[in-house]
């Protein structure tokens, strides 16, 4: 398994003594990214735990830390080769995976992996796609009670009534919710709301229904689990 942490930085960067990464950008700032090979290597360990825990035995899996830098022009640090981890470029990174020969699928390491690892996307009328963690469907306790304990990933779509009538009356739009074998349809009241982390916002935010197209919630409980434990020093 190839656990790869991609940057596409322009400009330089040099690496500290405590292996923190230090980037110099174009325009004059600079920006501690801190230890990113370390992270990226802890991250590894645990999920390799989290596997073997799962399964209940050693599986032997062979894990390797890559690093890609795929932007042509970015300077490089000569220490970045004493890290322990693999270092490619875009050329590079995409001839170790044409070159690779990574066997027999192993099934039980797939199934750990498509528990976790993946953002919430929730796609608004017109195709704006938001990705980060849905906190809260908002939807009451019926709902929330219904899809509890779900083990695989919950996907929605949303009938918003349209045409000229709907200037006049207000019929409720149509949600419609499965995950796994499991099937319901409500009705959205109106002035509902799903509460949702935004990658790359500050805190998270009331996202109305009524602009909601559809939703692609993934597995919560590996990925919940993973993500308090990575928060952890």
């Amino acid at each position: 398994m190839l656990v790869v942490e991609q940057k596409h930085w322009s400009g330089s960067f040099e690496i500290n003594a405590d292996e923190e990464f230090i980037q110099h950008r174009k325009n004059g700032t600079t920006h501690n990214h801190s230890t990113v090979n370390q992270r990226i290597a802890r991250k590894s360990r645990m999920l390799v735990a989290m596997h073997n825990e799962r399964v209940g035995k050693d599986d032997e899996v062979d894990v390797r830390v890559v690093l890609a830098f795929t932007n042509r022009n970015l300077d490089w640090p000569s220490n970045v080769m004493d890290l322990g981890s693999i270092v490619k470029d875009e050329a590079g990174f995409i001839g170790l995976l044409e070159d690779e020969n990574p066997g027999e699928l192993n099934g039980a390491l797939l199934e750990t992996l498509q528990g976790f690892g993946t953002w919430d996307e929730v796609e608004l009328n017109g195709g704006l796609m938001c990705k980060g963690d849905v906190l809260d469907l908002g939807l009451g306790d019926a709902i929330e009670t219904w899809q509890d304990g779900r083990r695989t990933p919950l996907l929605g779509s949303i009938d918003h009534p349209r045409g000229l009538l709907t200037l006049f009356t207000a019929p409720p739009s149509q949600l419609n919710l499965n995950t796994g074998e499991r099937h319901m349809e409500a009705k959205l009241p109106f002035g509902k709301s799903l509460r949702m982390h935004v990658v790359g916002r500050k805190s998270p935010e009331d996202i109305p229904w009524s602009t909601v197209a559809s939703l692609n919630l993934s597995t919560p409980s590996l990925n919940d689990e993973l993500g308090q434990t990575l928060e952890k020093p």
